[in-house]
C-alpha cells in the first residue's frame, strides 16, 4: 500500500519560524517580498514544492488571511 506523504511535520516547523512582522496582511508590506521569505523558510524546513500550496497560509494575517 502507498504512502501517502502530508508534509505536516514540515509545514508545522515552518510556521513556527514565523513572526508577526513575517507574515503578509495585505495592506503595507509587499506580497513579492513576503513570498521570498516563504520560500526561505520552507526550505530550511524542508517543505518540498508541492505542498507550497498547502504551506501558503502560514505567511498570511489580517486581511490577507479573510
Amino acid at each position: 500500500m502507498p504512502t501517502i506523504l502530508g508534509w505536516g511535520k514540515e509545514i508545522s516547523n515552518a510556521a513556527k519560524m514565523y513572526t508577526e512582522e513575517l507574515k503578509y496582511n495585505g495592506i503595507n508590506s509587499s506580497f513579492d517580498y513576503k513570498l521570498t521569505i516563504f520560500y526561505n523558510i520552507c526550505n530550511r524546513s524542508d517543505v518540498p514544492q508541492e505542498a507550497y500550496n498547502k504551506a501558503l497560509l502560514i505567511i498570511l494575517i489580517g486581511l490577507a488571511l479573510n
